[in-house]
């Protein structure tokens, strides 16, 4: 039986806001890179969150960072309004098709009819960041620190271990200078355990997060 090839594009868009980054968003990143030779994402800024009533626990800047770090990832831009920039920024770039979560079916078609080829793929089940907000109020929150490639393993036997119980919520905190790749990313989006994970340069910026949800935590409960 022969196999038909996939067409792979050559330049691609995607956008989305990127706010404590899960499982769900590395997955349809890694859907859309295998689509293409060269993603471009689009990272929403604070003022256009705020002008859709939509609040980040992180900022545009840390939101951008991590994105920027992903390894398949090529490049990064900042999202400002969707209603213009998408179809710019699709004839800047050159671009051959948008990607975006197939939860806003339908509220773009008008861009497939001024020519621009959208193409929607399947969000995770069971997981956003809005879920993350709830289960930070709900469960206990368990930090794990990845300084070192060759503890993978190790974190995902801890992981396994800490996940029996499903009270438990877990942040994977990965240290940049690790040398990361796109297999270490599909190992951790393969195992779907980790609620959120993040990229940290310093012991400080691991604690500022720290602070960051349970302060979450405790609005919530206060809420």
């Amino acid at each position: 039986m022969i196999k038909k090839d996939i067409k792979k594009y050559n330049v691609c868009l995607t956008y989305g806001t990127f706010d404590m980054f899960h499982f769900g968003h590395l997955s349809i990143l890694l859907r859309c890179k295998e689509k293409c030779n060269k993603l471009i994402v689009g990272v929403a800024t604070d003022d256009y969150n705020k002008n859709k009533q939509k609040e980040s626990i992180q900022s545009q800047q840390q939101r951008f960072n991590f994105i920027k770090n992903l390894h398949f990832v090529d490049k990064v831009i900042y999202e400002h309004n969707f209603n213009i920039q998408w179809a710019n920024d699709y004839k800047k770039y050159r671009a051959e098709a948008i990607f975006i979560g197939d939860d806003h079916k339908g509220e773009l078609d008008y861009l497939i009819e001024d020519g621009i080829n959208l193409i929607y793929l399947d969000r995770t089940k069971g997981i956003s960041t809005s879920d993350i907000k709830k289960k930070i109020k709900q469960k206990n929150i368990f930090f794990l620190i990845q300084n070192k490639l060759d503890q993978t393993e190790e974190l995902f036997q801890n992981i396994k271990k800490i996940n029996l119980n499903k009270d438990n919520f877990l942040v994977l905190a990965i240290n940049k200078k690790i040398e990361t790749s796109f297999q270490l990313y599909q190992f951790w989006n393969s195992n779907k355990k980790i609620d959120f994970i993040f990229l940290f340069n310093n012991t400080q910026e691991v604690n500022q997060m720290k602070k960051r949800i349970n302060l979450l935590k405790i609005n919530n409960l206060i809420n």
